[in-house]
């Protein structure tokens, strides 16, 4: 399901990430995509062996090889324990505004021949985003959200991407933030080793695209979300007052 949690940022004042009314289809002509320049740095590793993929892929690159979902896809390294943060690091030629991101991930479904296939293969429990002015940074947590927010085990679709495998997460900062060093961690769902008919140890993330949006592409955050954020503005008021 859509994470909920929300995270407001160190550094940069007053920003924080907002669910979105409803996800986007992914662009290939982001502010975070290679057509535009964007330069990954470096990554906790992809998937490799007879199949092969790489972290620039969820950017708009089309690297590695075997079928569509590892050629199209980033797909992070196997056989890590849960709980291990895969991550990739990328830069823009020059600062970028944004107004917030959209990602669209896919864990294995149960329907592909196999049992058992839910968000502990080829998914991840926590997304983190970061953020820095600077190569060297510090770095700022822009966003960090759970992806499985009811525990069924799937990350449960949307209106853009239905499938219960898929993860549709847009988010909007609320504030624009400028920056031009970026860093995403992953989370990886399930334990490492598994046994029992139908289970296997892909585990990698697999990511379809994480996007950039410029503030007039980020969709305005729903009212609940507003609301929230204005009950939270109040409690924290009355706390300072006593």
């Amino acid at each position: 399901m859509r994470s909920i949690r929300l995270a407001i940022t160190i550094g940069f004042a007053g920003l924080t990430a907002m669910p979105a009314v409803q996800a986007l289809p992914v662009s290939y002509t982001d502010l975070w995509d290679l057509s535009q320049g964007a330069t990954v740095l470096g990554s906790t590793g992809a998937l490799t062996g007879g199949w092969t993929s790489d972290a620039r892929n969820m950017f708009g690159g089309t690297f590695g090889t075997g079928p569509a979902d590892v050629t199209n896809n980033a797909i992070f390294k196997d056989y890590q324990a849960a709980g291990y943060v895969h991550s990739v690091t990328w830069a823009t030629p020059a600062p970028v505004t944004l107004g917030g991101f959209n990602l669209v991930a896919a864990h294995d479904a149960g329907n592909d021949g196999y049992v058992n296939r839910d968000i502990n293969y080829r998914g991840f429990s926590r997304f983190t985003l970061y953020a820095s002015a600077n190569s060297g940074g510090p770095y700022s947590i822009v966003y960090d959200g759970f992806t499985d927010t009811d525990s069924d085990g799937d990350y449960g679709g949307g209106p853009t991407y239905p499938l219960q495998n898929y993860l549709e997460l847009t988010a909007n900062f609320g504030a624009p933030l400028t920056a031009q060093y970026f860093r995403a961690e992953f989370v990886q769902s399930g334990p490492y080793p598994r046994t029992g008919a139908g289970y296997s140890d892909a585990q990698g993330p697999r990511i379809l695209e994480l996007d950039g949006l410029a503030p007039a592409q980020a969709p305005e955050p729903s009212a609940l979300a507003l609301l929230g954020l204005g009950l939270a503005g109040l409690v924290a008021s009355r706390r300072r007052k006593q």
